[in-house]
Order: C-alpha cells, then structure tokens, then sequence
C-alpha cells in the first residue's frame, strides 16, 4: 500500500469531512459502484422473488447487506490507492471471506453500527483473534468517527428514498384502478402494492449501499492516517524530495567556488601602479583648475568693487567683505579612508581562511559519507568495509510478528508455517530475515513507515544483483497475499525459502 497513491489528499479531518469527501467519491466512481451493485443484487432479488413472496425476498436481501457490501469494500480499497480492478474480481472476494467470519457478520454483528468502520479489519488487514480484538478496540475508542449517525443517516434517507419513489409510481397510476385505494386503507395485503414497496425499497436499498460502505471506510482511512501519521510523512517526504534539489545546488555552487584561483601578485602591482600615476595626473589638473579660478574669481571681485566705489550705490560704512576660505575644516573622511587602507590589507588573509573552512567542511562530509556506507561504487570503500551488525528496524506492515520473542531460526520457522498452510506467517519470517540478511552487505535504511515497494526499492540498491530475482520473488508473493488477496500456493513459499537457505553470508565478502 502506497500512501503516495492515495486517491484523496492525505489529512487529518473531522467526522463531517469525512461524510463530505464521501460524496465526492462515490459521484467519481457512481457508474463502477453501482455496476457491482447491480449485477451483484440484481440476480439475488428475482431468484428470491421466484422462490418467495416479495417482501420475504426483499427481507432475506436486506438481512444479506453485511454480505454483500464486501465487494464494494474491496473495489474502494483498491481504487483508492490506484490498483487495477475490475468488476467481477470485486464480485469474487466474497469468496476470500471465512464462513466463521460469514456467519458472524450475519447473526451476533448483525445490527452492530460499526460494520462498514470496522469491515476493512478483517477483509483487508486480516487479523484474526486478538489482534483483530486490539485493533477494533483502538478504532472504536475514537470518539470521533461517528458512525451510529452515519448508519442512522443513511437509513432514513433509505426510509425517504423508497416513499418517493412510491409516491412517483402513484402518480403515474390512473384513477379507478383498486390499487389507487389501497394508499388509503389499512390492514390489506394487495399483492401489487407489496410488489411496489419491495421493488422500491430494493432500488433505495442499492442507492444508499454505496455511500453507507464509502463512509465507513473513509472513516477507517481517516483513522488511519491520525494514528499512523500518513500527512506527516508524505509532507516530510515532499520536504526531503525538495531538499534533496536544494543539497545538490549548493553543493555544485562549493564546488564552483572552491576552484583554485589564478596568480595576482604581478597583475595587482601594475593596477595599482597605473592607478597611482592616474592620481597624481587627476590632482594635477585639479590644481591649475584651482588657480585659473581663484585668478578670476579676484579679478570679478575687483571689477565688482570698483562698480561699488564709482557710483556710490551703498554706504561705504557697511560695506560686504567675501569670505575667501573654501575649504571646511570641520568636515574630515580621514578616517574612513584608513578604515578601508586596512580593511584590504587583511583581505587576503580572510579570504584564505575562508577557503580553508569550506575546504574542511567538505571533507568532513565526504568522510562522514564514506562512513555511513556511501560510494558504493568505489572499489576500496567496498572492499574495505565489513557487515554492520546492529538492530534491524521491522515495519508496521510485519508488525504482527512477535520481535521480542521470536524464532531464533527465522528459515526454519516459515519452513514449518509452509507446512502448516500459514502462507502468511511464513512470508512475514521470511522477510524479516530478508531484512537481517541484507545487513551483511550494507546498513539498508529501514524505517517503520516504509510500505513493501519502499522496502524493495531500498533492500535491491544495497544487494548484489544475483540476488535480486529471491528478493523480488519474495516481496512478489507478499503482496499477492497480503494487497491483492491472491492465495499464494506451498511450493512458491518453498521456492523461495530453498533460495534463501542456498544463500550464505559469506557471499557479502566476495561480491
């Protein structure tokens, strides 16, 4: 189960969401759901009708719904992860069932609220005893499914449904025919109107199926991903698929910056050189600039002085004396410049010590890298490391596995469950020792969350190739009994566990 896959977006909602998003998958999947229904009820009703009155056969049919509504649990199942289904291998999976669990769903669960909440338990998940018990106690004791006013919401809109329709066919009846009275009277049992209440109640009865047994498994779904944590890790996964981009950018650009710089020394001097006689040359003419001005400026005030003097145009006792100093003492950028003087001459220092830093810290990533196993493709960094013996992580889905006290020989243990005909628990040893057995080659990064195609995907980078086919085979016949709810026979689990028994750990030091 790929939780990438998932259908819908992967939150945490409340009951009424859950009752919303259900409306939205069933008006997607409307024409598959009610194919099943359909050929599924369809013959049911007219073989009962032909052996019984109508409203017996609508009766047994309404007794049957636990039943029948598995196929739908099995197609949404599916569909919702996007798994290739069709509709009489939906149809089929009543066939998976146990007649104990048959026979329990149909008499002491028979009114139980909870069916369609708690259905995927035992068809999907596959628990028996008291591990089923555990897991519907820790769904049942969220108060926040609420799954009684989901059942009793859809029996009244049934209710409702089925009176419409009543109410349509009444209509359409011409006045004067004796059923036209019957609306109107109690206490008779007219043939024709108990065959119009059957018909229409099982018509109401397959409209509201589909959305009654999407609202428990959504609800289920829901559960599940509070509990597990389904939106943490597809957010921390889309995280890390975005921070691997930005690690391999910055990266590059170390890389870049790291390139060794070509020889200044000679190239500074001739640049500072040129600037200096630049310099002189700008102050030089900066000089006779001054001159020629300060000549003229004399000379305008001369003129002006004489006009003043000549024509008496002020009184001489109060006459305007220029100010002739240009310059601003008070105003000093000195020490700004020898900031700057001194600030380049430890330039080149710091540059230097810079380079040294980036330059240690990238050889401190390259061994810590070369430590946790990486450049595998190496020849040395093969040879040259040896198996880590440490504890392996086990993921939920082989969680039913007793870790603690297990089998110390795991091969001889799913040897005698083969035998026995548990092609499930012997399946669950031989991966768990596929997990162990792959420590002799590299420290495989198994985490709890990762689903069977993660867990392949990461133990197939680690092992050598000839070993790929057994490890392939096994997580094959996993999902054909775990996912896809395909019985797996003896001699495929047996194939496999002579395959893993031909296999030695030695092997991991001569690949």
């Amino acid at each position: 189960m790929d939780i990438a896959k998932l259908f819908f977006n992967a939150r945490q909602r409340n009951a009424w969401q859950v009752f919303d998003l259900t409306q939205l998958v069933v008006k997607h999947h409307f024409v598959q759901l009610m194919l099943i229904v359909v050929c599924l009820y369809l013959p049911i009703i007219i073989l009962l009708t032909l052996i019984f009155s109508a409203s017996t056969a609508s009766l047994i049919v309404w007794w049957l719904k636990p039943l029948l509504e598995r196929p739908l649990l099995d197609f949404l199942s599916k569909r919702s992860f996007y798994q290739p289904t069709t509709t009489w291998s939906s149809i089929l999976s009543i066939k998976k069932l146990k007649v104990v669990d048959i026979i329990s769903m149909l008499t002491i669960r028979r009114f139980s609220p909870y069916r369609a909440y708690l259905a995927p338990i035992e068809q999907l998940e596959l628990l028996e005893g008291k591990e089923r018990s555990k897991r519907k106690n820790t769904l049942l004791n969220r108060n926040d499914h609420k799954q009684t006013f989901w059942l009793i919401f859809c029996l009244h809109i049934e209710v409702l449904v089925t009176m419409l329709f009543m109410l349509v066919v009444y209509n359409f009846i011409p006045q004067g025919i004796s059923i036209d009275d019957q609306f109107f009277t109690s206490g008779t049992a007219l043939y024709q109107l108990e065959l119009l209440y059957s018909c229409c109640l099982m018509v109401a009865l397959m409209l509201i199926t589909p959305f009654y047994v999407t609202g428990g498994f959504l609800g289920y779904l829901n559960s599940r991903i509070d509990m597990e944590g389904w939106d943490l890790e597809l957010t921390f996964k889309g995280i890390a698929a975005r921070f691997r981009h930005i690690v391999a950018a910055l990266i590059i650009g170390i890389f870049s910056f790291t390139l060794p710089a070509p020889p200044l020394a000679a190239q500074e001097t001739s640049e500072e050189q040129t600037a200096i006689e630049k310099i002189d040359a700008l102050e030089a003419e900066n000089t006779v600039i001054e001159e020629v001005l300060n000549e003229r400026n004399i000379a305008i005030r001369k003129e002006v002085d004489d006009i003043y003097e000549q024509h008496q145009l002020i009184e001489i006792a109060s006459v305007w004396v220029p100010d002739n100093e240009n310059k601003n003492k008070d105003f000093n950028l000195d020490w700004l410049k020898n900031f700057f003087i001194g600030l380049a001459a430890i330039s080149n220092i710091a540059a230097y010590l810079i380079w040294l830093l980036l330059a240690a810290l990238i050889v401190w990533i390259i061994y810590k890298l070369y430590q946790a196993g990486g450049f595998k493709w190496l020849k040395f960094s093969g040879q040259k490391s040896k198996a880590i013996e440490k504890v392996v992580e086990i993921p939920t889905f082989l969680s039913s596995i007793d870790h603690s006290e297990g089998p110390k020989d795991l091969l001889k243990a799913a040897q005698v469950a083969n035998s026995e005909h548990a092609y499930r628990t012997a399946l669950m040893y031989l991966l768990k020792y596929a997990f162990i057995y792959a420590q002799n080659f590299s420290s495989v990064l198994i985490t709890k969350s990762m689903s069977e195609k993660e867990c392949e995907t990461a133990l197939l980078k680690a092992l050598p190739t000839l070993l790929h086919k057994h490890y392939q085979h096994l997580f094959r016949l996993w999902i054909q009994q775990a996912w896809a709810h395909k019985d797996v026979t003896q001699q495929q689990v047996e194939e496999v566990i002579t395959a893993f028994y031909a296999m030695k750990p030695e092997q991991a030091n001569h690949e």
